[in-house]
């Protein structure tokens, strides 16, 4: 009988290696989009009280408004944090694609990847996938040359492709760059006066950086022939609008025979933006502080 009883109070003890503590849970994203919102009504509440306290000075109230400010700055950071999804998210599904487009165009590339740590809103992560897509293609498809080419330019045969990120300044900033052929700059302004979008006169006084961003418009495409890739006229427009409609911006570099880097700018989140207020002509303005180049003060005069 004390034999079995023995064994009984053995079993009802958890095995210390068996147990293990829960470090992470699942959180639905409404529940997370409840408490942005809730928090960004604490923001506003936080400033009415500030205008109250500036009307009727209080010493007590202004030091408890301070500490809640700084209070409320790490929950909007710790909130705006739990949203973000690492890059790697997307970016791990890339070198295999990258494998298979440069094998159907007898080409050999390699992708490196750098930043795909950093985070970006579920969101803005969603949208920018297909973006990318399209960039890699077209860094595959035509800036990246044959191998037999390359070494007859004195290259290694094995193209290279980077993608690299970085936090600047609010923004994320994302780098695709290939060692390629380069952008034919002329050739894009002889297509674009062909297609109607801009006129010599025009083409005359446009630099290659302004030329080379003429590949973002709708339809236009240096490409000599129509494959599964490129060629149809769509591409960098989209990708110019999607990164736009987050309130972001798309450059293009290109160097004949050296390459491309295509540069594409994002706010990390678009849940809480922090913005500076400007007070014009009797009029409170709210400009996204991520959007402000500089601040000149002048004479009221």
């Amino acid at each position: 009988k004390p034999a079995v009883q023995e064994k009984e109070i053995k079993a009802a003890v958890p095995d210390p290696q068996i147990s293990t503590s829960v470090q992470s849970i699942r959180v639905s994203v409404e529940q997370l989009d409840i408490i942005v919102n809730l928090v960004g009504e604490l923001v506003i509440n936080k400033m009415q009280l500030e205008t109250i306290t500036k009307a009727s000075p209080n010493a007590d109230l202004a030091d408890r408004l301070t500490a809640t400010h700084r209070l409320l700055s790490e929950l909007q950071m710790e909130v705006m944090n739990v949203r973000l999804i690492p890059m790697s998210t997307i970016c791990d599904h890339f070198p295999r694609m990258i494998r298979d487009l440069a094998k159907g165009e007898g080409k050999q590339v390699n992708l490196e990847i750098s930043g795909a740590e950093i985070g970006l809103d579920r969101v803005i992560l969603d949208e920018i996938k297909d973006p990318l897509v399209h960039i890699l293609r077209n860094c595959v498809d035509h800036g990246i040359e044959l191998p037999t080419i390359r070494q007859q330019k004195g290259k290694n045969p094995v193209g290279l492709i980077k993608i690299q990120a970085r936090k600047e300044r609010g923004l994320v900033a994302i780098e695709v760059t290939d060692d390629g052929n380069g952008m034919d700059v002329e050739r894009i302004k002889a297509k674009a006066i062909k297609m109607g979008f801009i006129t010599s006169e025009q083409a005359l006084r446009l630099n290659d950086q302004e030329a080379v961003m003429l590949i973002t418009a709708p339809g236009l495409s240096t490409a000599e022939k129509v494959t599964e890739i490129s060629g149809r006229g769509v591409g960098m427009d989209i990708v110019k609008k999607k990164v736009e409609h987050f309130g972001g911006s798309f450059m293009i570099e290109t160097r004949p025979s050296f390459g491309s880097t295509f540069t594409i700018k994002l706010p990390v989140s678009m849940t809480i933006l922090k913005g500076l207020m400007v007070k014009v002509c009797h009029q409170v303005y709210a400009i996204p502080v991520a959007n402000v180049l500089k601040i000149v003060y002048g004479n009221r005069e």
